[in-house]
């Protein structure tokens, strides 16, 4: 756990919090598309929705690749809460590489559903140990080391300035 603080004092660990719904991935994805000049690595997770409600989520890469990661349907036997998940993703050998290569590595969301797939899970934790400037939204029932921020309805902007002002000022003008 030492190596892993010292590591945390030298790149920034940027980790973003909030209720379900808060917006929390659309400020990573808007994020993402205002530091294009800047290699990024990781993934994000998208809802699906039927009929207005939540029936499941989808594991996204960076590089456009989707996957699906949890069903209100049984699809494996893995389960958080009321979700099913996969036990594995094929694009993830993709994603490992790709957070390898760059110089930023974005992860979305960190929770007990992710955590629950050892090779996602895996990639995760070295994603973590690299030491890349990481910006990651976190399950509220996660506990990481880094700048925490909560994302609440009122200070979506704020908080998105301030991670883009720490980004400029960590990889400069790119």
């Amino acid at each position: 756990m030492k190596e892993y603080s010292d590591k945390l004092l030298r790149t920034p660990r940027i980790l973003v919090t909030g209720k379900p719904g808060i917006g929390k991935t659309s400020l990573i994805k808007d994020i993402s598309k205002e530091i294009n000049k800047i290699r990024i690595g990781g993934f994000y997770t998208e809802e699906i929705r039927r009929n207005g409600t939540r029936v499941g989520f989808k594991f996204v890469s960076f590089s456009g690749e989707s996957r699906l990661l949890a069903s209100i349907e049984p699809i494996g036997k893995l389960k958080v809460g009321k979700y099913y998940l996969v036990e594995s993703l094929d694009i993830l050998g993709e994603v490992k590489e790709d957070i390898m290569k760059a110089d930023m590595i974005i992860m979305d969301e960190i929770g007990p559903m992710e955590l629950k797939i050892g090779e996602l899970r895996e990639i995760i934790y070295e994603g973590l140990a690299l030491e890349k400037f990481v910006l990651a939204t976190v399950h509220r029932s996660v506990r990481l080391e880094g700048k925490l921020y909560e994302l609440d309805r009122f200070n979506t902007q704020k908080i998105k300035s301030e991670i883009l002002q720490l980004i400029k000022e960590y990889f400069g003008s790119r």
